[in-house]
């Protein structure tokens, strides 16, 4: 004790709460903020800048309504666009970052993760017309691994790059094919086996989405070929086992027996030599089951004497 002047503890107390306060009331005040450019802000401020909870309107008409730090959006917050889109998220620095729900003019909804206003992470996003895909996003675009679903029926679940199917996938179609092997850029391309409805089988290379390469089909019939592709159809050297029995060894051309090439029927008769869209022309050698032979002309199928 001085003087007159007595300090006790609750003194002490009520000094400490009413500076606290009083700090507390000159970092944030509420404030309405009236822009040159017609822009308006209501709510905390420290100092000069927005700090803690407010409302901003652009003079455009996008409004802005959630958390500030440092005069820049950061927390959570919910924009209203004047096109009628609008997120409702996680903000840092004025972007969208961290988890959020954007649904756009166009109908489109993504429910994901941000990163620096775009979509980042894991995340779904559903199209106007019921399109589906759910998985990796980088920088905006699906890349990673993801699964789509179309209006449709169609889905495709595997590895997508710049929005694209990129990578190893399986793809089950709407007409009941199913295709699972490598993409690029959309495309079947590289080692894959596609499946059709009705039970026909390919299984080989693949480039920009044709059969094109080394392959080997097998059809509902039995019927199979083992060889080269090109565009879909057997081009180059191939074995074509007819479910019959029939047996070709030979070069294809656009789907026929074209150049060099050797058929067997069942009964043991044997043609080997030229061959043009499928017929026996040319040069070639035919053996028949009783052990006689003739060698020479072919043309359309017949021996040309």
């Amino acid at each position: 004790m001085q003087g007159n002047i007595r300090i006790t503890q609750t003194t002490v107390l009520y000094t400490c709460i009413i500076i606290v306060i009083s700090s507390f009331l000159v970092m944030r005040r509420f404030k309405e903020k009236y822009f040159s450019n017609g822009d308006v802000y209501i709510g905390f401020v420290k100092g000069k800048r927005m700090h803690g909870k407010g409302k901003y309107t652009w003079s455009n008409g996008t409004i802005y309504e959630g958390d500030w730090v440092d005069g820049k959006r950061t927390g959570k917050g919910r924009i209203i666009y004047p096109s009628g889109a609008s997120f409702e998220g996680q903000f840092f620095r004025n972007s969208r970052h961290g988890r959020g729900t954007l649904k756009k003019s166009d109908g489109g909804i993504y429910v994901g993760n941000f990163e620096s206003d775009l979509f980042h992470g894991k995340g779904k996003y559903t199209w106007l017309n019921g399109t589906i895909y759910e998985g990796d996003w980088v920088d905006g675009k699906r890349t990673g691994k993801g699964r789509i679903i179309y209006p449709s029926g169609a889905s495709f679940e595997g590895q997508f790059f710049r929005n694209s199917r990129h990578g190893h996938g399986t793809l089950k179609k709407s007409d009941g094919g199913i295709y699972v092997g490598n993409f690029e850029s959309d495309l079947f391309h590289g080692k894959g086996k596609y499946t059709w409805s009705h039970g026909t089988i390919y299984d080989g290379d693949w480039v920009d989405g044709r059969r094109t390469g080394k392959g080997q089909m097998i059809y509902l019939s039995g019927t199979s070929f083992e060889g080269q592709f090109f565009r879909n159809s057997r081009h180059g050297q191939g074995t074509l086992t007819i479910s019959n029995g029939h047996v070709y060894i030979g070069n294809f051309k656009s789907d026929l027996f074209n150049g060099k090439g050797k058929y067997t029927w069942p009964d043991g008769e044997i043609y080997e030599g030229d061959w043009v869209d499928g017929r026996m022309t040319g040069k070639g050698q035919i053996i028949y089951p009783s052990g006689s032979t003739f060698e020479g002309e072919f043309s359309g199928n017949s021996r040309h004497e």
